[in-house]
């Protein structure tokens, strides 16, 4: 039997390759010519730019979770494609809760206040005294809403098909509405797909509560920032936490730079780490060779 040829078209290959030595099975052999490869290694972007020079491609690992580059119309998807998965629970709660803490007890206030010797205690609010609405409620999604609990947060759903975690309500696309109205805080781990685009525009930001904070984790298509940036403006959202925008990086003539209360992530809420995702590829690696269902496989139909 020939063995499997897979190639690291990642801008990471020199932090891969010592994490594969003495660890890929005797079926499989690196390559470093695309055109070669059954398999490939990289990220959305890199595996796209070279698909259509792959005429032996079977399967794609993506060293991303997000795989929007590979789903646009007219893209070949006559093989198997996989993205990262089962890694970024821990760290997207990191940040996420790191951020609601930091806002809640008023860090930068107090950094400020140190920087002119300035003694000024300040109130806060308790996060068992919040309700946090998560929109999209799978692995992430699960994970964000068990560290939620565990500050005692109240936490209800927002999922495609409805439902999720048990003990948590959820809510289906036809009840958006009523997921928007009590939230404190709202956090969108979402993917880009055709019924997530605009999603969060002038009108769902019209039905949350006064005062509520959005916080953006998912994709940047998934919210109109012209109206995200205005109701900041206006004082209806209470505050904006972005990670992700519709174009990256974002242009400095954004309005959101300056909105009152946005926090303007730069697209790191939660990285892939080379030796997480090789880890994940050679788990894979054993599943396909052997014929079955790998881990974080894409179904091109739904887009993740």
């Amino acid at each position: 039997m020939n063995p499997c040829r897979i190639c690291l078209i990642t801008a990471e290959s020199a932090s891969w390759l010592p994490l594969l030595a003495g660890r890929l099975p005797p079926l499989a052999v690196l390559v470093e010519s695309p055109a070669e490869a059954e398999i490939l290694i990289g990220r959305p972007a890199e595996i796209a730019a070279v698909l259509d020079q792959c005429p032996n491609l079977r399967w794609a690992q993506s060293t991303f979770a997000g795989v929007d580059a590979l789903m646009k119309p007219g893209q070949r998807r006559d093989y198997r494609l996989s993205r990262v998965t089962g890694i970024f629970g821990p760290a997207m709660a990191e940040w996420a809760f790191g951020q609601i803490i930091a806002r809640e007890r008023g860090f930068a206030e107090l950094v400020a206040a140190q920087s002119k010797s300035q003694w000024q205690p300040r109130p806060y609010r308790l996060l068992s005294t919040l309700h946090l609405g998560l929109g999209g409620l799978g692995e992430i999604g699960c994970h964000l809403a068990a560290t939620a609990r565990h500050f005692g947060m109240k936490v209800s759903g927002f999922s495609r098909s409805g439902s999720g975690p048990e003990g948590i309500p959820c809510y289906g696309a036809a009840d958006f509405d009523a997921f928007l109205r009590e939230p404190d805080y709202f956090l969108f781990t979402l993917p880009d797909t055709p019924s997530t685009r605009g999603l969060f525009d002038a009108a769902a930001i019209a039905k949350m509560k006064p005062g509520a904070v959005l916080i953006n984790a998912g994709r940047g298509s998934l919210i109109d920032e012209n109206a995200v940036a205005a109701a900041l403006q206006s004082g209806h959202l209470g505050g904006a936490i972005l990670d992700v925008f519709a174009r990256e990086p974002l242009s400095p003539e954004s309005p959101l730079w300056e909105a009152p209360g946005c926090v303007v992530s730069p697209h790191c809420s939660a990285l892939s780490f080379p030796w997480q995702v090789a880890d994940l590829f050679l788990t894979n690696l054993d599943t396909y060779l052997k014929g079955g269902q790998m881990r974080g496989e894409v179904d091109f139909g739904k887009g993740y």
